[in-house]
């Protein structure tokens, strides 16, 4: 059976982690029969926007409300533009901007079609930024460390990681310092190392909730 609810995202650590954001609002579900959407995983930017891909998710008729989540990078009105494109022969009525809040709307057919912007629809960034954001004010001396020690590997000791990955440096930099040492994203999120109820992520899960028509509620 299809879910009818389709989640796009560019790599595997979507998926393990905004189950568990989701989750603190409105359960999840247990097996793949009861999941709130289909996390679909695409191995990045271009194959979402790869050819006809789009277009076939648009077709098909048992999938009522398709969320597309990617990463800013360096630029949020860029990615958007991009997905826009590729999107408007079935969501004419798609905004030339997108909004901060996010994007959703509905075709003529009653098919919803969303966009997030990780992390927040504007500023630079991914979903590594928008965690960062979640993090608890207990250990917010300790985030603040290991930012500075990203900063100073790469400034003082050249350390090889991209400057694009200076937000995945400084998460995992952050993460090795818990325990466990080097927990996921989902399950740092999972152990509340990064908080869903942070007021930082509400504007994505309301996102979220009101394209799949969830009700919110604490799970």
């Amino acid at each position: 059976m299809i879910n009818p609810n389709l989640c796009i995202v560019e790599g595997a650590e979507e998926r393990r982690t905004i189950p568990y954001i989701i989750n603190h609002y409105q359960p999840w579900g247990d097996n793949e029969a009861e999941y709130l959407a289909e996390i679909r995983v695409r191995d990045g930017i271009d194959n979402i926007l790869q050819t006809d891909y789009l277009q076939t998710e648009f077709d098909n008729e048992a999938i009522k409300r398709i969320g597309i989540i990617i990463d800013a990078n360096d630029s949020a009105s860029n990615r958007y533009a991009s997905v826009r494109d590729c999107c408007l022969t079935h969501f004419p009525n798609l905004p030339e901007q997108i909004d901060p809040h996010g994007v959703i709307v509905t075709n003529q057919k009653g098919k919803r079609l969303g966009i997030w912007i990780m992390p927040d629809n504007s500023m630079q960034g991914m979903l590594e930024t928008f965690l960062g954001r979640m993090v608890d004010d207990s250990n917010r001396g300790l985030w603040e460390f290991a930012q500075q020690c990203a900063e100073q590997a790469k400034n003082d000791h050249s350390a090889p990681y991209l400057e694009n990955h200076t937000d995945k440096a400084k998460i995992h930099t952050f993460l090795s310092w818990q325990d466990e040492p080097g927990n996921s994203l989902g399950l740092a999120v999972q152990k509340k190392i990064f908080k869903p109820d942070n007021p930082a992520a509400n504007p994505f899960v309301e996102w979220f909730l009101e394209l799949y028509e969830l009700q919110a509620g604490a799970a």
